[in-house]
């Protein structure tokens, strides 16, 4: 995340990215889409990092390990 910093790229959301696309509402120079997946406690770590950097990410989660039941 600090090599990213560094070099001027931008996070932004997925939504963003559809926005641009199908609205053509800008987005920050060099943008990028940080992911983190299945949403298992291990990705914890990753969050303080973010925060530090002020950094946007998504997680993405397991729905069979959400309580669904199934």
């Amino acid at each position: 995340m600090a090599y990213l910093q560094s070099h001027n790229y931008h996070t932004v959301f997925i939504k963003e990215v559809v926005e641009y696309v199908d609205q053509g509402i800008p987005l920050p120079e060099n943008p990028i889409v940080l992911t983190f997946d299945d949403g298992f406690y291990n990705n914890y770590p990753g969050m303080a990092a973010l925060e530090k950097y002020k950094m946007k990410a998504v997680l993405s989660t397991r729905g069979g390990l959400c309580g669904t039941g199934r």
